[in-house]
């Protein structure tokens, strides 16, 4: 990846000439190709070598360049292996060696290693001794590899006078290597932008492309702190609107880097910048103005106070949903979840200063008052604000059976007051001692308890338990047996099982339908709560009128009926 990076070094610089409107002017200040030869260009990006995709990617930028941008082509790494003196300069800065620059890609063997300090101290000389200014960009996805300090051979230079502007493109690229790659470019009076795939890679270089060096006439320093210390933050500086970062930079936490700064054209830009592993919210420094050949400074604090929630129910740690946001504003800013544990209840938010919107939501709790909200809780910074709330529950258990044997039930509890019975608990009993009783945990307020039994028929397989109080701390109970018996009903032809459709009906509304096949070679069993049903059973594939009769259905009842075709 370095490599390829490198050699997009080479893709943003000649990015840096495409052609524009304006009419051709042979005073344009050159570009220096930089291209990584070194052995990982081998390496592949979807399917494809990191070596063939430069080829490709530096051939079509070298298409659309202003004919007058004058253009050099500097490679590393590229004729032998742990050579840090493998240095070429390739191609010479020129207006008509284009083609000249596609072929030497084309011999390009990446072989190898990385001398980045090296390699920019050579391209650096040169420029010294021929005099006059240029433009360089690196892309690179590593950090040096023969022990160079690039950030230091960039900063003897400008010190020395020698006239350039050097932008690094990060690409793919590792935390612990940006830092030398975006010191050397504040050093080099460029950018550094970070480019995670293609598509940011290709963004990067347009982005890159606008910044020649004679187009960066201003000056933007951006420093980040916190608490009083220089503190690690991503800034990104827009120009026009909010949606699409110009470019950007981190700051770290070191003087070497912060203030960041940024060589730009003169104009109004917005900032945008966000603390690295914090959750204080980002900061918005809009339409600040840059003029030219002046150092704008800006300065962004980001110390803060913190919230601290402790959330209980019935007066024990518990474990609870919070989410934080501004005040009067529906977008979440923090939040998590304070469990059951003092490791982490009470929750500790660090946030800026201001006023916030808490809501609190229960887990494990079900009813009528299981979130809220504390509004309009002021921040202020460098103190701690604390905040709690307890919710109350009390315990519904739930029995359901059958006959007085234990029986799987749907159940659903509703609040007493709500019109649309939305259900606010509920589960299955099962069969089992572990899940029958259900057990649900209620705020307190008045229930009503809805009963689904399955496996039953009948208009009587519902029931319902109406306006039951829940009290703070208390088991409340509720159950229901419901009364049932068992009806087996099948039919035969001529002795022999038969398949028949099996219809009953109650009060004129149908509560069954199935299908008993003879290859069962028995009745079909249903259970049925007590009552007097309309039985009809119908022979599958024979020409006979279905056999029709009525049965009465008692508690514990187990009655036989084989109707005969």
């Amino acid at each position: 990846m370095k490599n390829l990076l490198t050699l997009f070094f080479l893709i943003a610089v000649a990015g840096l000439f495409l052609s524009s409107n304006e009419p051709s002017n042979n005073s344009l200040p050159p570009i220096i190709l930089i291209l990584d030869g070194s052995g990982s260009m081998w390496g592949q990006i979807e399917g494809k070598t990191k070596i063939g995709i430069a080829r490709n990617v530096v051939g079509d930028l070298l298409d659309k360049m202003d004919p007058a941008r004058s253009i050099g082509l500097v490679a590393y790494g590229h004729r032998k292996k742990g050579d840090c003196e493998d240095i070429e300069n390739l191609i010479d800065t020129g207006t008509n060696n284009r083609n000249e620059i596609k072929s030497a890609l084309k011999n390009i063997n990446p072989t190898g290693k990385t001398p980045l300090a090296n390699t920019a101290l050579q391209v650096i000389n040169k420029l010294k001794k021929e005099g006059g200014s240029a433009t360089v960009i690196l892309v690179s996805d590593g950090a040096e590899s023969c022990g160079g300090d690039l950030c230091a051979v960039v900063k003897a230079a400008k010190e020395a006078g020698v006239d350039f502007v050097l932008h690094i493109v990060g690409f793919d690229i590792g935390e612990s290597d940006k830092l030398a790659l975006q010191c050397a470019a504040k050093e080099g009076e460029g950018v550094y932008i970070d480019a995670s795939n293609g598509d940011e890679l290709s963004d990067a270089l347009d982005k890159a492309s606008e910044l020649t060096i004679e187009s960066t006439d201003a000056t933007l320093s951006v420093q980040v702190s916190k608490d009083g210390k220089l503190h690690d933050a991503t800034v990104q500086l827009f120009k026009g609107d909010e949606q699409n970062s110009f470019t950007s930079l981190r700051t770290y936490n070191t003087e070497k880097t912060n203030p960041g700064i940024f060589h730009i054209p003169q104009g109004e830009y917005h900032i945008k910048a966000f603390l690295n592993g914090s959750n204080v919210q980002e900061i918005w420094r809009k339409n600040i103005i840059v003029p030219a050949d002046t150092l704008k400074r800006v300065e962004i604090d980001f110390t803060a106070g913190e919230v601290s929630i402790l959330a209980t129910a019935n007066n024990e740690l518990w474990d609870c949903v919070v989410n934080i946001t501004k005040a009067g504003d529906k977008k979440s800013i923090s939040g998590g979840r304070t469990y059951r544990s003092a490791k982490h209840n009470p929750m500790i938010k660090e946030l800026s200063p201001g006023l916030y919107d808490v809501e609190i939501s229960a887990g494990k709790l079900a009813g009528t008052n299981t979130r809220h909200f504390i509004r309009n809780v002021e921040i202020k910074a460098k103190e701690l604000t604390k905040l709690e709330y307890n919710f109350e529950y009390g315990e519904l258990s739930v029995l359901g059976t059958n006959n007085g044997v234990l029986w799987d039930c749907v159940i659903d509890v509703f609040k007493m007051e709500d019109s649309k019975k939305s259900s606010v608990a509920g589960g299955r009993t099962y069969t089992s001692a572990k899940s029958n009783p259900l057990k649900e945990l209620l705020t307190p307020g008045r229930y009503s308890v809805h009963y689904k039994a399955n496996k039953i028929h009948g208009q009587k397989w519902e029931h319902i338990i109406e306006n039951f109080e829940v009290k703070a701390g208390q088991t409340t109970e509720a159950s229901h047996d419901f009364q049932t018996g068992i009806a087996r009903i099948g039919g035969k032809h001529k002795g022999e099982w038969w398949t028949s459709d099996i219809t009953i009906t109650q009060n004129g509304k149908r509560i069954y339908s199935k299908r008993a096949s003879a290859t069962s070679a028995k009745a079909r069993e249903i259970v049925l709560t007590t009552g007097t049903y309309e039985v009809s059973v119908e022979a599958v594939k024979l020409n006979v009128p279905a056999k029709k009769f009525a049965i009465t259905i008692k508690k514990g009842d187990d009655m036989e009926k084989i109707v005969e075709f």
